[in-house]
Order: structure tokens, then C-alpha cells, then sequence
């Protein structure tokens, strides 16, 4: 088993590596509705002043587009 190293303050420390990714298939009508909750979420975290998810959102959501 891998696992990834995080440096912390306390030391560096082992991690789980994430989880594998699942593929879904959805429809017209589901990817549009998913994409406009990212871009809502992304709004969000942008006026909440969460620049770093904003763009991890923005990034996800630009990656599905057709």
C-alpha cells in the first residue's frame, strides 16, 4: 500500500491516497443541472472571499462542458 507524505508542523505525516474515481453517466438535462450548481457553489466561495475553491469548482465545471 502507498501512501502520500504530508509535511505539517508536528512532523510529516502518511495519508491515504484518494479514492478512485467512479464513472457516472448522466443525461443532457442532469449535466446541465450539475454544472449550474458548480457555478453556483463556485460564485459562492468566490464572495465568501475562498479563492482556491472558487477555482477548483470553476476548474471542474470548465472540464465537463461539451
Amino acid at each position: 500500500m502507498n501512501f502520500i507524505p504530508l509535511a505539517t508542523s508536528a512532523g510529516p505525516r502518511r495519508a491515504s491516497p484518494p479514492a478512485p474515481l467512479k464513472p457516472v453517466l448522466l443525461d443532457a438535462e442532469e449535466l446541465r443541472l450539475f454544472l449550474r450548481s458548480l457555478d453556483t457553489e463556485s460564485r459562492a466561495a468566490e464572495q465568501a472571499g475562498d479563492y482556491a475553491r472558487a477555482d477548483r469548482l470553476a476548474t471542474r465545471a470548465a472540464g465537463l462542458r461539451p
